[in-house]
């Protein structure tokens, strides 16, 4: 998996620092969900957070919901650590394209969520405003299109798309 390549200690503490200034509760994303999944869908929440806030507001809507995180904001009993030896009907990421250092550990981590969804399944994220990288939404959309055959805006919300795996 890409994963396993690009999860350096100086990548993850890069990452993970980021996380202390980013608020996980004002998530929109596992509304947006919520919206889109059905109840019998497998769902990740890929970057869930120390606090896995979107998978824990999942769950109490009835979601099977799946945290996944990285080095030291992992927390037992909370992220699931074979998260990524699973394949999902629906991934989403919020706050997690944003805090990436390079445009190449972007794209590694779109083609990284695009292995783990099954053919028909779908990809939320959003990209609020970049703290590690100069990054566009423009350019993060181009980005998702190497991933995804299908990728749309959602109307009324800061950067935020929905896209398909059809491949």
């Amino acid at each position: 998996m890409v994963c396993d390549e690009m999860f350096t200690k100086e990548y993850v503490d890069k990452v993970n620092r980021a996380y202390s200034i980013m608020c996980s509760r004002k998530q929109s994303l596992p509304k947006i969900v919520e919206s889109v999944a059905k109840q019998s869908d497998n769902i990740l929440d890929y970057g869930a957070g120390k606090d896995a806030f979107g998978t824990k507001y999942l769950r109490e809507k009835g979601f099977n919901t799946t945290a996944y995180e990285i080095g030291g904001n992992v927390v037992n009993g909370v992220h699931d650590p074979d998260a990524l030896r699973m394949r999902y009907d629906i991934v989403f990421a919020s706050n997690v394209f944003n805090i990436q250092p390079t445009h190449s550990d972007v794209l590694d981590v779109v083609l990284e969520i695009q292995s783990l969804i099954v053919k028909g399944g779908k990809f939320i994220c959003n990209f609020p405003k970049p703290i590690k990288n100069n990054m566009r939404a423009d350019d993060l959309e181009s980005t998702l299109r190497l991933g995804f055959n299908k990728v749309e805006k959602v109307k009324n919300s800061s950067p935020t798309w929905v896209c398909t795996y059809d491949w």
